[in-house]
């Protein structure tokens, strides 16, 4: 008895068959409406973040004022072997002209 379908052409059947089926949603299609308020507002205790460009960016451990912390993050910076081999700023600059 003969076979229907080679085993080859069943992938390419059941993609044939996806494809068909994801395209059978059909023209009487209507987005559905969402109600969506005319602007959003946080509650009471949130605000508009607003830039501060006189915080401390360098040293910005500092700012909590903790004096078990500072001379930790010193300890840190100066025993960093990452700083040490890092070559000083500017000087790749210099040397790719």
């Amino acid at each position: 008895m003969g076979r229907l379908l080679k085993p080859c052409r069943v992938p390419a059947a059941i993609a044939a068959i996806g494809l068909m089926a994801g395209c059978a949603v059909g023209p009487d299609y209507h987005k559905p409406q969402a109600e969506l308020p005319p602007a959003w507002k946080p509650a009471a205790p949130w605000h508009e973040a607003v830039p501060n460009d006189g915080a401390l960016k360098g040293d910005w451990w500092r700012l909590f004022q903790d004096d078990t912390l500072n001379p930790l993050v010193e300890r840190a910076l100066t025993g960093n072997q990452d700083f040490a081999r890092r070559p000083p700023p500017g000087s790749t600059r210099r040397a790719l002209r």
